[in-house]
């Protein structure tokens, strides 16, 4: 094999593997037919041209009617996800206040408390992974009423803020946060069909859950560890993600909730954009996912 036979197939790597399995050699072959005598680079319009090809063909598998049981799969399975997420995060507030309290810097009561905004996402997920995708939707929205009156009211110290403090200026945009993540979390199990753990399988989607709250009750407890243990993981698990065609569209579907954890300490202007940008995915996947469902379950949804 030549210096240009090798460039060349290193280009073709832009085509999907199956794609190359099938026509690589052919390929290499008009190229290099086409190539001058003495050439050992590929022209500029090689590249480009074998770029865009295989771009074109990725996105197409990506987006055609052949992927929708992958995005069907990865919109119930973030459905399913999202609610485990923010149960890890409740939980992980509710231990620190049980850590301040073994110090004597916060009381029993503050413990009990902290632990409320976790039983809504318990129950959610429950609901989620048993395939109840119904009752689930409908807890969700009417936690996500329940949280903005929560944050509404003074003086109940039940949730991570509250909007009249009573102490100026208000800060609107760290509610108006945790409230957008609640309707996210609502808004993906409205739109999936069947939320559970797909094929990722319920064992390893509860090992996973496990280790992201030992990783992060540890950050709570481990000097110095901050967020080093939950970003390692969080690495990790993408990582594992991203080998597969439906942990990508998963990751995808996910990412609206993954954003809004970079809305943090930003301009107010950030929350409408994030909005904006979560709605277009949601849509998006929604519109994708339509062709896996299959056409002889006119309900769609246990529960």
């Amino acid at each position: 094999m030549n210096t240009l036979e090798r460039r060349y197939r290193r280009l073709l790597r832009w085509y999907p593997k199956d794609h190359r399995f099938l026509h690589e050699e052919e390929m290499v072959a008009v190229l290099l037919g086409g190539s001058a005598a003495g050439q050992s680079r590929p022209t500029m319009r090689d590249t480009f041209d074998l770029a865009r090809g295989g771009l074109s063909i990725r996105l197409r598998h990506a987006m055609g009617p052949e992927s929708g049981h992958l995005w069907l799969g990865a919109l119930n399975l973030a459905a399913l996800i999202g609610p485990i997420v923010l149960l890890l995060m409740e939980l992980t507030r509710a231990t620190g206040t049980a850590d301040a309290a073994l110090r004597g810097f916060a009381s029993l009561q503050d413990v009990l408390r902290s632990l409320i905004p976790a039983l809504p996402y318990g129950l959610i997920t429950l609901l989620a992974w048993l395939g109840r995708r119904r009752p689930a939707a409908v807890c969700a929205w009417a936690w996500v009423v329940l949280y903005t009156w929560l944050g509404l009211s003074p003086g109940l110290g039940v949730l991570p803020f509250n909007v009249f403090d009573g102490v100026p200026p208000i800060d609107l945009l760290t509610p108006s946060l945790l409230v957008f993540r609640a309707c996210l979390v609502a808004v993906t199990l409205t739109l999936a069909p069947a939320p559970g753990p797909a094929s990722v399988g319920t064992r390893r989607l509860l090992t996973w859950t496990a280790v992201a709250l030992a990783a992060l009750v540890a950050s709570t407890y481990v000097p110095g560890a901050g967020l080093a243990l939950p970003l390692s993981l969080v690495a990790v698990l993408a990582t594992v993600a991203l080998r597969s065609p439906s942990g990508r569209r998963a990751a995808i579907a996910l990412f609206p909730l993954v954003a809004v954890e970079g809305v943090w300490g930003q301009a107010a202007v950030a929350l409408p954009v994030a909005a904006a940008f979560s709605a277009a995915v949601l849509a998006l996947i929604a519109w994708l996912a339509r062709t896996g469902r299959a056409p002889s379950a006119p309900g769609g949804t246990p529960g």
